[in-house]
């Protein structure tokens, strides 16, 4: 059974690394598995897609190394 497709909630829940996260899809796509993150709509087989993704990974990874601020309310 090959794997052909799969799905991710977001590109957070993926990777937490930018590097990581292209690196992981570049080397899934010439087996010719695609990545969909639901959230962001986007799917790894476009070509249109990869510098989307980049973009996205990089805020996410950034966001993810800033320190939580918790509000008391």
């Amino acid at each position: 059974m090959k794997i052909a497709l799969i799905i991710t909630k977001s590109i957070s829940k993926f990777v937490r690394n930018a590097l990581d996260t292209i690196s992981i899809t570049r080397k899934l796509k010439p087996a010719g598995v695609e990545v969909f993150f639901e959230k962001e709509g986007l799917w790894t087989l476009d070509s249109k897609s990869e510098l989307t993704l980049t973009i996205m990974a990089l805020i996410v990874q950034e966001e993810s190394s800033l320190p939580t601020i918790v509000e008391n309310k």
